[in-house]
């Protein structure tokens, strides 16, 4: 019995079902779950209707020779402005649009397809309706080439030469007059194409201020909205406060635009090269700000997929934003190199994770011996048994906790809900575990966790009294510490309250916030500043950073300094509190004084001001990794987390080939630890 249309596209139900998912909420997890669906229908043997017209010409689809002598792939340029390929998961589908014929395709040919055609940046499913591009990137996922490549949508930024009325994007800029009534340039060209209604909308908006941002219609367009910005006119012969402004205005006209777009549900935009026409702003000076800007509102809007296009009407304009491009590509080239880290740069995290859970696993079996008794017996290596009867390399909730974290903000976010979720089943199903069962953990850590169980808001969970400053959030900090070294990231109050967040989950009084804080900007010091070996520079830096920024010993205020901290009070809601916290950590004040204490002087205890200054002080008196951790160790007390916060800075410092082979052969879920932590680095750090 011949099969129908619909019976050879049973199946598709589940990928429209995913895509309509997709557009209740435009993120990464849910594109993630659109292509999850193909692969599942891809290899259920499932078909898609594939646009093609008649041929005699021979077109490369699957290697069927007779299929490819009867049929042309039809094509639409996606945002980017490259090619696509067309699919549709119905007839309905099909027939919404323009009439073209297709054929019944299986999925899998669809993305060898893709694989073997260059020209083709994507497949197209649904342009009609609720659209959805299957991108190059994720055919090696698809197909099962590589199992670690990443299968979600990902925002960029493209440079492309063409007509910016004619692209097929959601939205298009325009370069518009404080009149929104039309002009010249880009701004007549769009009017022109848009057709008279978009004048008589315009008319309705009141003009727009420059450097601000206003929507319409597309009308006539292949976009579906306009947004007008005013570019600021160059002030040639102007003052340096002046090209300031001017510059500040341009960028805005780009953070506006975007931000419009994002309320309106947009994913794809093009920008042409605002007021470098009649405004005369050199375009030299113009597109580092464009592009600057743009790269900063994506990293800002992480969970928000965006295209970019930056739209280039010439071969001028084209030909300096591939020189930009090239400058800042030797820039990061050069930054690379000036990297102070000692693990190489693709190495960081496993540097920074399994730094903390060899140290944790290397003191677990001591947890509670006194200084007097790791005296009389030292570490002197990895070991089992002892105070929680662990297996060797056995690591505790301190790296459990880590690992809960970066579970968590590997799907591509810092979801403060989520992560109290996974550091709920730690503590509730024993996941995150070294051998499923959780064995030890804080009173505050239980606490909260229990809050967040009974309903509360993840960031009110934490102990909040003067005596649960436990050691309990400094020890699982180093996730977000490493956010801090993410390349071309620039440093905001936002890192700060990223931080005192962290440990609000669990530890919410500002003292360790303000730990938390301290260390996180070590470790961004340790992995981002040069020179390569000063450890010390790095960790006073550090305290100075801090003590700058609470304005420490400051009695007269005046305007300036008083703007600065009203600024600071605004975007930190806590930060009189965490200022008033500071004279606690005096100690390190001065390194160079801190770090000449003996060890008599060193309290190695589970309060978190201990810890940290344990931490700091066996990092910065010892020469490697394995002194470091060992050092930590035998100062005895609370063994385990003092080694596993020392043992983080020190990973960071002399790098993973630095950890001994023998403990890294011998720690519990070594190739686990590894695959998380690889993740973490291509999500966030390479």
């Amino acid at each position: 019995m011949k099969l129908s249309i619909a019976d050879l596209l049973k199946g598709t139900e589940e990928i429209e079902t995913a895509i309509a998912d997709y557009y209740g909420s435009k993120t990464n997890q849910n594109a993630s779950r659109v292509l999850e669906a193909v692969k599942k229908q891809m290899d259920q043997g499932t078909r898609l209707l594939v646009a093609a017209s008649p041929s005699a010409d021979v077109v490369n689809i699957n290697d069927k020779k007779k299929q490819e002598r009867r049929f042309r792939l039809n094509r639409l340029k996606s945002p980017d402005g490259r090619e696509v390929a067309v699919a549709f998961t119905t007839e309905t589908e099909q027939k919404k649009g323009k009439p073209t014929s297709a054929i019944a395709m299986p999925i899998k040919d669809v993305i060898e397809m893709l694989d073997q055609n260059q020209e083709l940046s994507g497949v197209i499913i649904n342009p009609w309706g609720q659209r959805f591009i299957i991108p190059r990137q994720s055919v090696a996922v698809l197909l099962g080439k590589n199992s670690a490549a990443q299968a979600a949508l990902q925002s960029h930024v493209y440079v492309e030469k063409g007509d910016i009325t004619q692209l097929a994007v959601e939205c298009i800029v325009n370069a518009a007059n404080e009149s929104l009534l039309g002009g010249g340039g880009v701004d007549g060209a769009i009017h022109k194409a848009a057709g008279p209604k978009l004048l008589e909308e315009c008319m309705t908006l009141g003009g727009c201020k420059t450097g601000e941002a206003k929507i319409t219609k597309g009308y006539d367009l292949k976009a579906a909205h306009i947004i007008h910005t005013v570019g600021p006119v160059y002030p040639e012969g102007g003052s340096a406060e002046d090209k300031k402004k001017a510059s500040e205005l341009l960028a805005s006209c780009y953070l506006k635009s975007l931000d419009l777009a994002k309320a309106g549900n947009i994913h794809s935009i093009a920008f042409p090269a605002i007021s470098t026409g009649a405004y005369g702003y050199p375009l030299g000076e113009a597109v580092p700000i464009a592009m600057s800007a743009a790269t900063a509102w994506l990293r800002t809007n992480k969970d928000y997929i965006m295209q970019i296009i930056m739209c280039c009407k010439d071969d001028d304009v084209l030909s300096e934003y591939r020189n930009f491009l090239g400058r800042i590509s030797e820039l990061n080239k050069a930054t690379a190199a000036a990297r102070t880290g000692a693990a190489p740069e693709k190495d960081l995290a496993r540097s920074a994770f399994m730094g903390c859970a060899l140290g944790d696993a290397l003191g677990v079996p001591y947890e509670f011996k006194t200084r007097e008794e790791m005296t009389a017996e030292p570490a002197a290596g990895m070991t089992g048994h002892g105070t929680h009867d662990q297996p060797e390399g056995t690591w505790s909730d301190d790296s459990s906790m880590i690992f809960a974290a970066v579970g968590s903000m590997n799907s591509g976010t810092v979801n403060y809900k989520d992560i109290m979720e996974n550091y709920f089943k730690w503590r509730m199903y024993g996941e995150y575990t070294p051998a499923g069962e959780m064995f030890d953990i804080g009173n505050a850590t239980d606490t909260a966790i229990m809050n967040y169980a009974r309903g509360t808001d993840p960031l009110k969970c934490g102990c909040t009294g003067e005596n649960e400053n436990g050691n309990g959030s400094l020890m699982r900090i180093m996730p977000f510490a490493l956010l801090l070294t993410r390349k071309g990231h620039v440093a905001t109050d936002a890192d700060r309250t990223m931080l005192h967040n962290a440990s609000a989950l669990t530890h919410a009084h500002a003292r360790s916030k303000l730990a938390c804080e301290i260390y996180g900007l070590i470790v961004r010091n340790l992995v981002t500043h040069a020179p390569k070996k000063d450890h010390a520079k790095h960790v006073q830096d550090a305290i100075n950073d801090v003590l700058l920024f609470y304005r420490e010993g400051v009695s007269d205020i005046d305007a300036d300094e008083k703007a600065a901290m009203d600024q600071h009070r605004a975007d930190m809601p806590d930060y009189d509190a965490i200022r008033g916290e500071l004279g606690v950590y005096d100690r390190l004040r001065n390194i160079e004084v801190f770090t000449a204490l003996p060890a008599s002087e060193i309290h190695s205890t589970g309060y978190v001001v201990d810890t940290l200054e344990a931490a700091i002080w066996c990092f910065l008196t010892t020469d490697s990794y394995k002194e470091c951790v060992l050092r930590a160790v035998n100062l005895g007390g609370d063994t385990d987390t003092i080694a596993c916060v020392a043992g983080g800075l020190a990973g960071i410092a002399y790098g993973y080939d630095s950890i001994p082979e023998e403990w890294k052969n011998t720690i519990v879920k070594k190739d686990w630890i590894l695959e998380l932590s690889d993740a973490f680095q291509t999500r966030y750090l390479s």
